[in-house]
């Protein structure tokens, strides 16, 4: 499939504990390959089985726009069952319409006895709420014959190279509790209120109208250059019901606190 693989090992300090030094092993990683492959960096894909799963969607959701494909086997996508409010507030199902607009494959057997299906059937009524348009679940009736994902790979694979990232959705739809996470396609987010989860939501229509609702959020910035809209008439912009820009812009970025 002419496809590299990269299994990056990453460290996780005593226990799976959001510590980010796993995150920096990632991006050191593909930094890494890049030196010796020449690399699409818009067909990067994520691919987790188990508990992994929730590692890949935990990236997805801090990244929207990095990468091009998800495939999840047999997922596990919950570590906070103890009395823990640090992994409990940032469980990647808190952040799920991040990932809206990414194709995800999920495969689970309804019969597996390490992750239950009902992890599945939980995901897919999250799926269902926020509309996801590019959501594939296929759904074994045996047990896995090998561990997880191995046994798909060439459906993976299949399923992977058909995506590339996209850059030129209509909607953003992005939450974040971290300013370390502030980014998706053509939204910024400056600056947030401190020890709440902060959610804005901006569509562009055909006529030219940028609609915005936001939670918690005290700045943000839109790129001109990759929002998806027509630069020759003016640009109107909606914030929270209320009209804030109107014109055509000569700047790349508008910001507004």
């Amino acid at each position: 499939h002419n496809v590299i693989i990269l299994d990056p090992g990453c460290r996780m300090v005593n226990k799976n504990n959001m510590n980010t030094i796993d995150e920096a092993d990632l991006w050191e990683a593909i930094k890494s390959v890049k030196k010796h492959f020449n690399i699409d960096t818009t067909r990067i894909y994520l691919r987790g089985a188990c508990l992994s799963s929730r590692d890949a969607m935990r990236l997805a959701v801090k990244y929207p726009d990095k990468f091009a494909a998800l495939s999840i086997t047999a997922p596990e996508t919950v570590i906070s069952k103890i009395n823990n409010p640090w992994l409990q507030h940032n469980e990647p199902l808190n952040f799920l319409q991040n990932i809206k607009h990414l194709p995800i494959l999920n495969i689970h057997s309804k019969i597996d006895p390490h992750s239950p299906i009902d992890v599945s059937i939980k995901l897919n009524k999250a799926i269902q709420k926020y509309n996801f348009k590019r959501y594939t679940y296929r759904e074994l009736s045996m047990e896995f014959k090998t561990y997880y994902s191995e046994e798909y790979l060439e459906d993976i694979y299949k399923f992977f190279i058909k995506h590339s990232t996209i850059h030129n959705t209509k909607e953003v739809d992005f939450s974040t509790n971290q300013l370390k996470y502030n980014r998706a396609f053509w939204i910024t987010l400056n600056s947030i209120t401190a020890s709440k989860t902060s959610h804005i939501k901006a569509v562009i229509d055909n006529n030219n109208n940028l609609t915005i609702e936001k939670e918690n959020v005290e700045s943000y910035t839109i790129d001109l250059k990759r929002l998806p809209y027509n630069k020759t008439v003016p640009l109107t912009i909606v914030d929270n019901k209320e009209k804030i820009y109107e014109g055509i812009p000569k700047e790349d970025h508008l910001t507004f606190s």
